[in-house]
């Protein structure tokens, strides 16, 4: 087994032998894409702002598009639960799709264009068809019509009461 190798300082915070052992879930091994229109708090501008997020980094061209982004309390009222989310721990950001690639420099909430939001719907979608993406209509119909609501609020989430726009998968 390989030796880790810790900065010089850190052993004045480990007092104890911690060991974690993370088993991956076949189901975190997902090709699908949620798009939902997520509320979020923007800390900048000190204003509530609609924008288009995904559940992961997708494979493909939009994987550059898409950018985690920590994300404030919509309220000082909001309670998180004391549970983790499926994926270990409370999540304070959410991918959020960008309007210009990751290396642009204009991922900051300080532009009021970084993000897309509603209006950016019909535009995604055609990036979407135009770059091996395929929207999955029948799916999303399903769930739309289903009693089970994908999206809301979560007591995990930082965020508000988001809703599912549509699920896509990329075949290259």
């Amino acid at each position: 087994m390989p030796r880790v190798r810790f900065p010089a300082d850190a052993f004045k915070y480990i007092n104890k032998k911690v060991f974690i052992y993370i088993m991956e879930s076949p189901f975190s091994q997902s090709s699908g894409i949620s798009f939902y229109l997520e509320p979020i708090l923007n800390s900048h501008y000190k204003t509530y702002q609609q924008i288009i997020t995904v559940n992961c980094i997708p494979d493909g061209p939009l994987g550059n598009l898409v950018s985690p982004i920590s994300v404030p309390k919509l309220s000082k009222y909001q309670q998180l639960s004391p549970l983790p989310s499926p994926n270990g721990y409370i999540d304070q950001c959410v991918y959020a799709v960008l309007r210009y690639p990751k290396n642009s420099g204009r991922k900051s909430m300080k532009f009021s264009d970084t993000f897309l939001g509603a209006d950016d719907i019909p535009s995604l979608f055609a990036y979407l068809s135009k770059n091996g993406y395929q929207i999955q209509g029948d799916l999303t119909n399903m769930l739309f019509r289903s009693t089970v609501q994908l999206g809301g609020v979560s007591e995990q989430r930082l965020s508000g009461n988001r809703k599912l726009i549509c699920f896509a998968t990329f075949s290259g």
